[in-house]
């Protein structure tokens, strides 16, 4: 048992250091909610009628 919870936890660090690393890519972020137009950040998307 104590192995499997070592792996379940190890693969959620891991899973938590990509989802982190992604979300601080401000390239990222630019290319996905910077609107240039308007020199401001949106975020479209399920919630928002284009």
């Amino acid at each position: 048992m104590h192995s499997i919870t070592e792996q379940l936890v190890n693969g959620l660090v891991q899973a938590y250091e990509e989802i982190a690393k992604l979300l601080a890519d401000f390239d990222l972020l630019n290319k996905m909610h910077y609107d240039k137009d308007y020199g401001a950040y949106f975020d479209y998307g399920n919630h928002t009628g284009k």
